[in-house]
């Protein structure tokens, strides 16, 4: 193996252990962990796993954001509504339907696998800058063992505000809706969190968004974007142990690669 060779695997394993600073640690184990797919293996999975069932017709879903004047603002996904009657949040299957409900049902039931969506009007923040983000949903329904906790995941979007509440109903052509499903579900996380199945389908649950997703926000304010979406789905996102062995794996095959080199050249 060559010198080059050996830099590359350095560079591999330098990287995947920042990522494993970046990324939250799960808090639990699961006992339906096979479940909830990584995101480069987004559906399909046979489970009966869900959160936020029964959630269409509501309005508690509030974007809660600190300013640096330390004023509060609570935007809601009623605020600007692309279809009169419907709030701007939902979901998107990977078998060919989404936007037409605000049903923000996350996770596989009835043979689909649902990724939601989130948007909120930033017009009340204009030339503001946002220091903390709190995503707050009702809890509804979920299907699943008492006891047992979920993994809800928050993610960047690129896809249009008024194309995730465009109606499509089922079945289209998934070349339309698939890589809406995956953008929901991929990307830039915005946080990792444990929900429980088990709780009060009145109570409003909080996710604090990260830094990741504050800058972004910011971007979107000082650039004079309207609307702000988040993804969500049921992902388990690799735990930070297990990318610093494989970065100290790497670490280990670059050095005796280097070695060997050396020894040959020497």
């Amino acid at each position: 193996m060559d010198v080059s060779i050996g830099k590359s695997l350095i560079l591999v394993a330098i990287c995947l252990s920042l990522s494993s600073i970046a990324l939250n640690s799960r808090s639990a184990s699961l006992s339906a962990k096979d479940c909830f797919p990584p995101p480069d293996k987004l559906y399909p999975f046979a489970c009966e796993t869900n959160l936020f069932g029964e959630s269409r017709g509501n309005g508690n879903q509030t974007l809660r954001l600190t300013a640096a004047t330390g004023k509060t603002f609570d935007l809601s996904t009623q605020t600007s509504e692309f279809k009169p009657g419907l709030s701007d949040q939902g979901f998107w299957t990977g078998n060919g339907s989404g936007g037409f409900e605000d049903n923000y049902f996350t996770g596989s039931g009835g043979g689909s696998v649902t990724n939601s969506f989130f948007t909120f009007d930033l017009t009340p923040l204009h030339n503001m800058s946002v220091t903390t983000a709190t995503l707050r949903l009702q809890r509804f329904g979920t299907t699943g063992n008492s006891g047992e906790t979920y993994p809800f995941t928050l993610w960047d979007v690129s896809t249009p505000a008024d194309v995730l509440s465009h109606e499509i109903d089922c079945c289209v052509e998934l070349s339309l809706t698939d890589p809406i499903f995956k953008d929901l579900g991929s990307g830039k996380n915005y946080g990792a969190y444990e929900v429980s199945v088990s709780g009060d389908p009145n109570e409003i649950l909080e996710f604090p968004l990260n830094s990741t997703a504050s800058v972004d926000i910011n971007r979107d304010i000082l650039s004079g974007m309207q609307f702000f979406s988040i993804g969500g789905s049921l992902t388990l996102i690799p735990e930070p142990s297990s990318l610093t062995m494989m970065g100290l794996a790497a670490l280990a095959l670059a050095g005796a690669a280097l070695r060997k080199s050396h020894l040959r050249t020497g």
